[in-house]
């Protein structure tokens, strides 16, 4: 099936915000259905739902494999390609991993800034699955490194800036351009419901 783009407005997001059909769907965006409610999460302040050859690991399972809950992954296979995306939620707090096989760095991006909060928790856990999964390949010979940038100025948008990180990542290496005061985490959660909504039904 082919979906037919139409142009989109941040007029047209706005108007999908204050729906009251909740459960209507505005987008399939591969198996993905998207529902005028999972639009409403990108209002301001709300939270962001988890709804791409760079390997985009899953939530869940990069959740499971960086806070120790291995046994829930039983064997895997490890990823081939060179950069892996992995996006952690830790107590409610989306943080992002950056796998670079061939340099066996892990590059860590908390926008709280809770540097030794997570630094040995991630490499330890890392350790551990490549134990388990890709026993020549020992962890000890990783190095985790934390990326220096802005800091999150809310309680509700370490989604958002998380996806604004990978980004910027992927097209400089670098994250240092991206802003996290209010009015640019608004303008990205316009950009992202925009994007979304350019696979309407």
């Amino acid at each position: 099936m082919v979906w037919m783009r139409r142009p989109i407005t941040t007029s047209s997001v706005k108007n999908i915000w204050a729906a009251e059909n909740l459960d209507s769907v505005e987008a399939e965006v591969g198996p993905y259905k998207l529902y005028v409610y999972s639009f409403q999460t990108l209002r301001e302040r709300n939270w962001l739902v988890d709804e791409e050859p760079v390997h985009l690991m899953s939530a869940v399972i990069a959740t499971a494999m960086f806070t120790g809950q291995t046994s829930r992954l039983g064997k895997m296979t490890f990823p081939t390609e060179e950069l892996s995306l992995c996006p952690i939620n830790i107590n409610k707090h989306w943080i992002l991993v950056i796998i670079m096989k061939s340099k066996k760095v892990l590059i860590v991006m908390d926008q709280l800034g809770n540097k030794l909060s997570y630094h040995s928790m991630l490499h330890d856990n890392w350790s551990r699955f490549l134990r388990m999964n890709k026993p020549e390949d020992q962890g000890a010979n990783w190095y985790t490194w934390v990326m220096e940038h802005s800091s999150q100025q809310d309680s509700s948008s370490s989604g958002v800036l998380i996806l604004m990180f990978a980004k910027e990542f992927l097209k400089m290496k670098t994250i240092n351009a991206v802003r996290t005061s209010a009015e640019a985490v608004m303008d990205a959660h316009l950009e992202i419901a925009c994007k979304l909504l350019q696979y309407s039904t």
